[in-house]
């Protein structure tokens, strides 16, 4: 048996439990079903004798293990692994952490494994709880290492009776096996990736993520074909011939990838066939030879859900209550189904949703129109071109778009690549993991999307374009979901009104002294008067006047008028009549050319005179 100092081997150290790091304090039979599991994903190290924190709790069974796992793997999963043993030479080493946080350390459990936390340490407090000062050496040494929690034991009886009952469990149920030099061993299982399934018993495990699952069902039919070097989009189906497909989708992907600069108008005006053997879209096996792929089905077939269920989206527009309220998920107001070949549902749900579920929030920069969607156009584009080519079509789901006022949901039944982050996926350049690769090779010699794992960045920049925040991506084991959130002037527009920076929240606020019945006003002891302030809400006939005026000058005047009247429409935001000198003093102009400007918005029927001579004045109509 060898014995090393802790923390020569570095490559152990900072190891946090994970994808492919488990800490487990005893073997149990379950850790099978997990070293299938490393087997069937990156591979991985599993821990035997070492609690979730990296402390080693030793073992009494070191050389059992070492002798009999090995033969038990190769026997039921025809695997070969790597086992050893390694030694921590006293009590409460560590091989997690080079530095061991203290929220870590100072854990009750970590105490008790590291023999901080013992019966005689706390015996002596729960016999003098309020003793600090000619306290024992346990004692010392638990406050030495977790002062704070020292002091919630004298503070709390409560305390003290629970961590009295934890310690007995823990000495039962998870006991610290100290040799007789006071070493503690170890053994660590290391796996490595198969190319090839691996079955435990009949039963297919893969780690994903901090976790084992077993695969069943449609999960275990895709694991086994791309163990077998194909994908599901990549499979034949027979009976399938060019002629069932539609032109006009295939005449679609011509004219984008000429358009997009993927192809030469040369290369494309060729026979439909071969459009579809230049994309690798007919299968090459000998004894199916010809035959046309899903994926051919799927992007061309005017009717694809005929031989694939849920290859469609669905969306639908939910009740208005995001920005004042929470969603109900169950009022839904309208709804569609785009179907047909996927060679075209990006087209066609981008403009339904752009003209049917988005409005546009109209705004002024001075007298110009300014049309805002919620959400980028070619950002959301991208969002549902990913959803597309990396939706699970095996499932019979369909895409789900929820379109709220104050935000978009797109769920996807797909896999997430587990060695992208969801932390790094806008900062970091990424590889790409098609779940039907040839479906995403066709879309990118369409030109429908770019250079494979740039989908992100292209969302990252169209989004900064518009001050948007990123899309947040959510992953479950049943999918992916992609959270749309509104650029910031759109939810200005949205909670203010297109005169948000006129009338902020739509209030009016005024102040008044406050009186008495007969008038006299009251004040502090100091003689300060009180003063309360009220706010009302804007008359919305006075906005709907605004909203008249501000059309029909950006409809009406030119664009160098535009810049003459700006000072006189601002001025009529905040007021519902002007007279000629308050024209002179908004715009700097003479007398004479003020009169002008305000004949030609009588005359727009804008503004409406009252009074005569001296006394005339023009009111907002």
């Amino acid at each position: 048996m060898k014995k090393v100092m802790l923390g020569v081997n570095q490559m152990r150290k900072n190891s946090p439990e994970s994808q492919k790091t488990e800490y487990k304090s005893s073997w149990q039979e379950e850790y099978f079903g997990w070293i299938c599991g490393y087997a069937n994903a990156k591979g991985g190290t599993i821990y035997i004798g070492v609690n979730d924190d990296g402390y080693v709790m030793g073992l009494n069974d070191t050389r059992y293990l070492l002798d009999t796992l090995p033969n038990q793997i190769v026997s039921t999963m025809g695997i070969v692994v790597e086992i050893d043993h390694d030694t921590a030479l006293a009590r409460g080493e560590n091989i997690k952490y080079n530095s061991v946080p203290d929220d870590i350390a100072q854990k009750p459990e970590n105490l008790y494994v590291r023999g901080i936390l013992t019966e005689k340490a706390l015996a002596d407090i729960i016999a003098n709880p309020d003793n600090t000062t000619n306290v024992t050496n346990d004692v010392q040494k638990l406050f030495d290492a977790a002062p704070g929690f020292v002091k919630q034991l004298r503070k709390s009886e409560q305390l003290r009776n629970k961590v009295l009952t934890d310690l007995s469990i823990w000495q039962k149920d998870n006991p610290v096996h100290i040799s007789d030099d006071g070493s503690l061993e170890y053994v660590f299982i290391t796996v490595r990736p198969c190319p090839i399934a691996i079955n435990y018993h009949g039963h297919f495990y893969v780690r994903s993520g901090g976790t084992t699952r077993e695969l069943t069902g449609i999960a275990l039919s895709s694991f086994l074909m791309e163990r077998m070097g194909r994908h599901w989009d990549g499979m034949p189906m027979p009976g399938m011939s060019i002629d069932d497909l539609d032109s006009l989708a295939i005449e679609a992907y011509r004219n984008k990838s000429v358009l997009n600069g993927r192809r030469t108008k040369e290369q494309v005006t060729v026979p439909d066939q071969q459009i579809i053997s230049d994309l690798k879209l007919l299968d090459e096996t000998s004894e199916n030879k010809g035959e046309l792929l899903r994926a051919a089905v799927l992007l061309f077939h005017p009717d694809p859900e005929r031989f694939v269920p849920g290859a469609y989206i669905k969306i639908a527009y939910f009740a208005p209550e995001g920005a004042y309220g929470a969603n109900k998920a169950d009022d839904i107001i309208y709804h569609d189904e785009v179907k047909g070949p996927l060679m075209l549902q990006a087209d066609k749900v981008v403009e339904l949703v752009y003209t049917k579920y988005l409005k546009a929030l109209v705004s002024y920069e001075g007298l110009q129109r300014i049309e805002t969607f919620m959400t980028p156009r070619e950002a959301f584009r991208e969002v549902v071109l990913n959803a597309i080519n990396h939706k699970l079509y095996e499932s019979g789901n369909p895409i789900q778009i929820s379109v709220y006022e104050d935000q978009i949901v797109v769920f996807n039944q797909g896999k997430w690549p587990e060695d992208i982050t969801l932390e790094s996926l806008y900062e970091e350049k990424h590889s790409s993991y098609p779940h039907n690769p040839s479906l995403t090779s066709t879309f990118f010699n369409a030109g429908e999307i770019e250079a494979y794992g740039s989908g992100f960045k292209k969302i990252r920049i169209e989004c900064d374009k518009h001050n948007a925040p990123y899309p947040e991506i959510r992953v479950t084991p049943n999918g992916v979901t992609v959270i749309i959130k509104p650029c910031d002037l759109y939810m200005k527009l949205l909670k203010h009104g297109r005169y948000w920076q006129t009338y902020p929240d739509y209030k009016e606020k005024s102040s008044e002294f406050l009186a008495t019945e007969d008038g006299s006003v009251i004040t502090t002891e100091d003689g300060v008067p009180l003063v309360v302030e009220t706010e009302k809400e804007v008359d919305p006939a006075v906005i709907a006047s605004i909203d008249r005026m501000m059309e029909i000058l950006t409809s009406n005047l030119s664009e160098s008028e535009k810049e003459l009247y700006l000072p006189i429409a601002e001025y009529l935001k905040t007021h519902d009549t002007i007279k000629n000198a308050d024209a002179v003093r908004e715009t700097g102009k003479s007398s004479e050319t003020c009169k002008r400007y305000l004949k030609k918005l009588v005359e727009l029927d804008v503004l409406v005179p009252e009074g005569t001579n001296k006394g005339r004045y023009y009111r907002r109509k």
